[in-house]
């Protein structure tokens, strides 16, 4: 609440149960209005309760959901029942999710968890990859954060293709 409060109001006198912020003030105030987007990075029942009341977008990290769209079915529900638990529609929350994606040099890069070494990146031409992320927005999310391997100025260069194609639908 209180950090909500200050990203799109400015301003917050609050007194809660267990913090208090006093005639808080943010400055300099965000220049977006409503400021910037609130994105939870959180996969848990109790988390999710506690921050679907306030939260813009949620993300999971590929190591969570296997790196597959049908693995984020799980997650996709538990952010519905939080949602509908503090009486917000659930549709009002985007989704997204890092999807790790391994190019040409890739050595298995890992991020975060260290189980990551034991899941598939995406991988292959331009066109299988992009309908590989296609996938992602079938199962209703809103964008991807690619985890790319190697992340070299060559990796996002050859994502220009895949990106091409994505833009054309």
């Amino acid at each position: 609440t209180i950090v909500r409060t200050l990203l799109r109001e400015g301003a917050v006198d609050f007194e809660g149960r267990y913090v208090q912020a006093r005639d808080c003030e943010l400055l300099p105030r965000p220049t977006r209005p409503n400021g910037p987007p609130i994105l939870i990075g959180s996969s848990g029942p109790r988390m999710l309760r506690i921050t679907m009341a306030h939260a813009d977008a949620w993300n999971v990290w590929y190591t969570d959901f296997g790196n597959t769209p049908a693995g984020l079915a799980p997650f996709l529900e538990r952010v519905d029942e939080a949602c509908r638990e503090v009486g917000r529609d659930p549709a009002a929350v985007e989704r997204t999710a890092a999807v790790h994606v391994r190019l040409p040099g890739g050595q298995g890069r890992v991020m975060g968890d260290a189980k990551g070494a034991e899941i598939a990146a995406l991988t292959g031409e331009p066109a299988a990859l992009a309908d590989a992320l296609r996938a992602y927005a079938a199962v209703g999310l809103a964008e991807v954060q690619l985890v790319v391997d190697p992340i070299t100025l060559a990796s996002i260069e050859a994502l220009a293709p895949v990106l091409a194609d994505l833009d054309r639908g």
